[in-house]
């Protein structure tokens, strides 16, 4: 599976490695992207939150020369939390015993 993982990723490179030449068009404009995706959490997130989904987008404004500006956003979200850190709050049925005394279910999630 790792090496279908690279040869994709080789694929979509290409497109990156193409001569790079000078823009000819000097317009500006203001631009809008949506983003959906899904990742995996690495370094020390690993340990505890599995793979996620994410939405995002923004607004860029293009001038006719010089650099990008915008504002742009993601929203990360999914169920695999490795780690329950409720554990010791925790009955013996899974359930946590509230302000109120009543027993109420408590699911956690990676946002």
């Amino acid at each position: 599976m790792n090496r279908r993982f690279y040869i994709l990723l080789t694929l979509l490179s290409l497109n990156f490695l193409s001569a790079q030449e000078k823009p000819t068009y000097n317009k500006n404009g203001i631009f809008v992207d949506l983003n959906l995706g899904i990742g995996k959490a690495s370094g020390l997130l690993s340990n505890r939150f599995g793979s996620h989904n994410l939405i995002g987008g923004g607004v860029s404004y293009h001038p006719a020369s010089g650099l990008d500006y915008g504002v742009k956003f993601h929203y990360f979200f999914g169920n695999s939390v490795k780690e329950d850190v409720l554990a010791p709050y925790r009955t013996d049925f899974g359930q946590l015993i509230g302000g109120d005394g009543f027993l109420t279910d408590v699911t956690l999630k990676e946002r």
